[in-house]
């Protein structure tokens, strides 16, 4: 990249938080909580398959494997990589609300606090 365009990038992105104000912790909270739903969400659906065939086999039913590469090779064969982001709506959603919220009211409680303790 080069400077002029790093630069005007700086700037787009400076100017972007500077006018987000005091929603700044929220927006921040719920992109973090995004993206690391996007992360975890594959690991998660891969949890859920290992958890649901380990009951099964405790009913003495033995049709899944408890073998995550297995099952992450069963259902990129089944639908692809969009099979392991199955409910992604909603994680998206809960940490849109739950994130956002709580990293906003963390920073809110921290401000208040300093203001109450002399910026200690």
């Amino acid at each position: 990249m080069s400077n002029i365009v790093k630069k005007e990038y700086h700037v787009f992105w400076t100017n972007f938080f500077n006018s987000l104000g005091s929603t700044k912790p929220y927006f921040l909270g719920a992109f973090s909580g995004i993206c690391s739903t996007c992360l975890i969400q594959p690991i998660d659906i891969v949890k859920t398959r290992i958890i649901k065939a380990s009951e099964q086999r405790a009913r003495g039913i033995m049709t899944a494997t408890t073998n995550p590469v297995e099952i992450v090779k069963s259902l990129w064969r089944k639908n692809g990589v969009i099979s392991l982001y199955t409910g992604l709506q909603a994680g998206i959603m809960r940490e849109i609300f739950y994130a956002s919220i709580k990293m906003g009211w963390y920073q809110v409680l921290m401000d208040q606090y300093s203001q109450r303790n002399n910026g200690k």
